[in-house]
């Protein structure tokens, strides 16, 4: 009787999910497919938002690298206008006049990261890269991502498609600093 109960009790306790909102505890990821390869890349570095200001403008820019064995993702955002300390939950196209998206991805190549597709437009503004915010408070944002993405350069030995193309793109609890 005793074995079983304690059997039981471990199944629960494993079973549980390591977010735990009441207790502040969350896990941070970063997943989606390129080419419809799944892909998690859930080392989150250099994480922060950035305060600025001018004379017309209040900005939020918030970024973030996430990164695996393979491929370094960097993201930024931009939402112009904006007072709060987190960034509006919404659209970001840059093909608007108060938001803006940059999401490169990097190449891994020999330990060392090499810089390898951008969006695919030569036209910023006209290129698919889109993020959406789901989330945002407490110093931690959530939102999804997609984009077409071309090959910049190439590096001997490195076979890498010539177009990536990123879908289902989550990115959740992604906790980031203020900085003024």
């Amino acid at each position: 009787m005793n074995k079983t109960l304690i059997i039981i009790s471990l199944t629960l306790i494993s079973s549980c999910s390591s977010d735990d909102p009441e207790n502040g505890s969350y896990t941070s990821s970063f997943t989606g497919k390129i080419n419809g390869v799944a892909f998690e890349a859930n080392t989150i570095t250099n994480s922060y938002l950035a305060r600025q200001s001018d004379d017309l403008n209040q900005n939020a820019k918030l970024f973030f690298y996430a990164e695996n064995e393979q491929y370094k993702f960097m993201l930024v955002i931009t939402d112009y206008n904006n007072t709060s300390n987190c960034m509006s939950e919404g659209d970001y196209r840059n093909n608007t006049d108060d938001r803006e998206v940059l999401l490169w991805v990097y190449y891994k190549f020999n330990g060392n990261t090499n810089h390898l597709h951008y969006p695919d437009s030569d036209d910023v503004f006209n290129s698919t890269e889109y993020v959406k915010v789901t989330n945002c408070g407490n110093n931690k944002i959530s939102g999804e991502f997609s984009g077409t993405y071309i090959e910049y350069n190439s590096i001997d030995g490195l076979e890498t498609p010539d177009t990536l193309v990123l879908t289902e793109g989550v990115f959740e609890n992604i906790e980031f600093n203020v900085v003024n």
